[in-house]
């Protein structure tokens, strides 16, 4: 799995994976988001596995503030954007 996706941590426990993204720059994180949820998920097709979508969701950790203007999507659906609590 960790060869499907480039330059982020996998965490895996049990049956729920993390991926973990950081960036400076806003744009180049939601890039990086999309670009390796949509190469996980050809992975997990391959291997015939599926993404869970309405156990999908994202987090964005700022020091300024975190806003849910990203759009983070897989092949055919938007990801759910989940507040950070502060």
């Amino acid at each position: 799995m960790q060869n499907a996706v480039s330059d982020i941590k996998i965490r895996l426990f049990a049956d729920d994976t993390n991926l973990f993204l950081h960036d400076k720059d806003y744009k180049t994180l939601v890039s990086a988001a999309n670009y390796n949820l949509n190469k996980l998920s050809e992975w997990l097709s391959v291997n015939k596995l599926s993404l869970n979508i309405s156990k999908t969701c994202y987090c964005v950790f700022s020091k300024t503030s975190a806003t849910s203007d990203v759009t983070v999507v897989t092949p055919d659906v938007n990801v759910v954007f989940l507040p950070a609590l502060a």
